[in-house]
């Protein structure tokens, strides 16, 4: 995996290659990892829902509930969550080991209301995200949960807008983005910053542009994970 200082700091060395005026901070190229990686996740993902979407372009955001002990109600989370992308199957799970068996399933806040109302249904927990970012859960009858208070906690696994958003992440946190599209996104983001800068070169004279190969610069300058292990 890929850090955000890591790319950052190979977008500021092709810049530099190019010309000396440029002034970029660090917060602006992260913004830009972040604005390009959820393009070409769209564009990767976004016409085949069936898709399968990597574990890499996921990250997990954890939400609390302070009023577990109400039943049959809708419950609002004390946190929100980060804006997802509509991509991937999202997942809600809780560590609460009584509740390994059971499923529990996103729907929309508009349907949620309606949830769990016949037999095939009532041993599914349904969530949804509200307007403001919270999580809605409907908590079930204290019959149900064994005179047990619903769960408190809740993890959602999900592909996010801006994984920055997502607690606990800096500049030296992964990036949530699949290896094989790591030497794309920096290629992106290092056009976007040149901009009229960037202009086609042939510097050896073989009738091509020899800038295009921008990406195999970025790949054979980029260490593996081994390398980053030996360098520890």
């Amino acid at each position: 995996m890929t850090t955000y200082r890591e790319a950052i700091y190979m977008c500021l060395d092709l810049l530099k290659g190019m010309s000396d005026d440029f002034t970029y901070t660090e917060d602006h190229v992260a913004y830009l990892l972040d604005k390009f990686r959820a393009f070409l996740l769209k564009q990767r993902y976004g016409n085949d829902p069936k898709k399968h979407v990597p574990y890499s372009n996921y990250q997990n955001v954890e939400v609390t509930f302070n009023n577990t002990k109400e039943y049959k109600k809708i419950i609002k989370s004390d946190n929100t969550v980060p804006n997802m992308l509509q991509l991937g199957i999202p997942r809600i799970t809780t560590p609460d080991e009584y509740y390994y068996n059971y499923r529990f399933e996103l729907t929309s806040r508009e349907r949620l209301p309606f949830t769990g109302n016949n037999k095939f249904t009532s041993m599914i927990n349904y969530c949804a995200i509200n307007e403001d970012n919270h999580i809605l859960y409907v908590t079930k009858e204290e019959q149900w949960s064994n005179n047990k208070v619903n769960p408190a906690k809740f993890t959602i696994t999900a592909i996010f807008e801006n994984p920055r958003e997502v607690e606990s992440m800096d500049l030296d946190s992964n990036i949530p983005l699949e290896e094989t599209l790591i030497t794309t996104l920096i290629e992106m983001v290092v056009k976007e910053l040149a901009g009229s800068m960037y202009i086609p070169e042939d510097s050896i004279n073989n009738s091509r542009d020899d800038k295009a190969n921008l990406g195999n610069f970025i790949q054979s300058n980029m260490k593996s994970d081994l390398a980053k292990q030996i360098n520890k």
